[in-house]
């Protein structure tokens, strides 16, 4: 339960990071974390 919290914050904070580096054109944050 607490890896599944820790997962759920790693992969808002990726995807945030993402949008944040490249821009909101393209999604970026999805494609980082689902790669």
């Amino acid at each position: 339960m607490v890896g599944g919290a820790f997962g759920t914050a790693a992969r808002y904070l990726v995807g945030r990071g993402a949008v944040a580096a490249f821009g909101p054109m393209f999604p970026y944050g999805t494609l980082a974390v689902n790669v």
